[in-house]
């Protein structure tokens, strides 16, 4: 009868150590794929920043040359005055 016990507690234990091996295995797949979304997320943004900040600087450069070609246009007709 002790036997049987020991034999029934020592299953018991097997089952719920199994039991607990899967869950923490499924809580370990459940996080890797949260952490692959927030790196997708995180990439995604990061693409978009960059994106942006591209966009920024192309217009500065656009508008630094037509600030360039105004005052060129500026001096000019400012030498045409002085000298006809």
């Amino acid at each position: 009868m002790l036997q049987q016990v020991i034999t029934l507690r020592s299953n018991l234990f097997a089952q719920v150590m199994t039991v607990r091996s899967n869950m923490l295995q499924q809580e370990i797949a459940v996080i890797r794929s949260m952490l692959q979304h927030v790196m997708a997320v995180i990439s995604n943004l990061l693409q978009q920043v960059i994106s942006v900040r591209s966009n920024i600087l192309q217009q500065a450069m656009a508008a630094r040359r037509n600030m360039l070609q105004l005052v060129m246009t500026v001096r000019t007709s400012m030498l045409q005055q002085v000298m006809p």
